[in-house]
């Protein structure tokens, strides 16, 4: 791998990591809790489809992780393996690790339930009425699932960007 090729992957990883932990952080601290209530499903609807905040979160997280992993795998190819046994190979790869299940978090639980919660928020909309009472039990089943994702991935970004941080230096 170059040296320009390296410089890439580093700017990659590290200017997309800032904007995934970001977005993060304003979701799972104020968008989510603030989108609470009857028409928290057209909220989010209106952000995460109409201003398109999920294919943002998901490229941003995408362009970590993958850009981490190449990253990771030279460390380990130019040490024959010994890198992960490392103290900053250790520090990287927990790190590591919490990134990928934050993304895990966020494209398996907290994508849909919101997904589902901008669907059945856009139908109510659309029919101009109150959810029933199913509705809404489920709404605030999707809204819970979707705050505790948020935080979750959210905790896991935190996790990874503070062993980024500390990595070079234990």
């Amino acid at each position: 791998m170059d040296y320009a090729m390296l410089l890439g992957l580093r700017v990659a990883h590290v200017v997309g990591g800032a904007m995934w932990v970001g977005a993060a952080v304003m979701l799972a601290g104020f968008v989510v809790p603030a989108a609470q209530g009857p028409d928290a499903g057209g909220f989010m609807q209106r952000l995460m489809v109409g201003r398109r905040a999920q294919g943002y979160l998901m490229g941003t997280a995408v362009l970590t992780v993958v850009s981490g992993v190449a990253l990771f795998a030279r460390m380990q190819a130019l040490t024959g393996g010994a890198f992960s046994r490392t103290d900053q190979g250790m520090a990287f790869g927990v790190g590591g690790v919490a990134g990928v299940a934050a993304l895990l978090t966020g494209a398996l639980v907290g994508g849909p339930a919101s997904r589902a919660l901008g669907t059945l928020g856009g139908r109510l909309r659309a029919e101009a009425r109150a959810p029933s009472t199913e509705e809404a039990g489920r709404m605030a089943r999707l809204q819970t699932r979707a705050r505790w994702a948020t935080r979750i991935a959210m905790l896991l970004l935190v996790t990874a960007v503070a062993c980024m941080a500390i990595g070079r230096y234990v």
